[in-house]
């Protein structure tokens, strides 16, 4: 239970620094959350992917946000064409194309509604400088206190795409690993 709760926060809601996990019986640091399926900590972790097996943290997030992008991006132009095809050649579509057309349709739309919603929630995320977990935090302790919580981690819009995408913006949709070793975490009172 110690795990769910903000495991860098007190009770008054201020932060108190690394945090012993009983289960690694290791300290971890700032935003490092135990994951029950891998059994290991996990540096500013989003979550377990049931799909890769493996959790989505602060070394492989830049990759999952990429591939759920490029996925949106892809179903989108998929269904473009389709339809391109399917309005400006249909005196030259063929029964067996049309057939393919739909098929291909039936497969791609919920692909794409899906893996876009996730998109979207995702870079939501990022452009707020949270995790699924932390997100998760603060919108139950808004449930339970009615209170407006404060995310310390939000550093301002590019700062927060550049702490997950990369400091060179030309760089941001290619794939490359994080710069530090994803121990420390500026805040937003250190910017102050």
């Amino acid at each position: 239970a110690a795990d769910r709760e903000s495991n860098h926060k007190n009770r008054g809601g201020e932060y108190r620094g690394a945090v012993y996990c009983r289960r690694c019986e290791a300290y971890k640091p700032p935003r490092t959350h135990h994951c029950s399926m891998c059994g290991k900590c996990v540096l500013k972790m989003d979550h377990h992917c049931p799909w890769v097996g493996n959790c989505v943290g602060y070394h492989n997030y830049k990759y999952f946000l990429l591939f759920v992008s490029f996925t949106t991006v892809t179903a989108v132009e998929t269904m473009y064409l389709l339809v391109g095809r399917m309005v400006w050649c249909a005196a030259a579509v063929t029964v067996r194309e049309a057939m393919m057309c739909w098929v291909v349709g039936v497969l791609v739309v919920p692909v794409g509604i899906m893996v876009g919603c996730l998109a979207y929630y995702h870079i939501g995320l990022v452009l707020n400088n949270q995790t699924t977990i932390e997100y998760s935090e603060v919108y139950f302790n808004m449930l339970y206190d009615n209170s407006k919580a404060r995310n310390r981690w939000d550093l301002g819009t590019f700062m927060n795409l550049a702490s997950v995408l990369g400091d060179n913006p030309l760089c941001w949709l290619c794939p490359s690993r994080p710069k530090s070793d994803g121990t420390h975490f500026v805040t937003a009172d250190d910017l102050v």
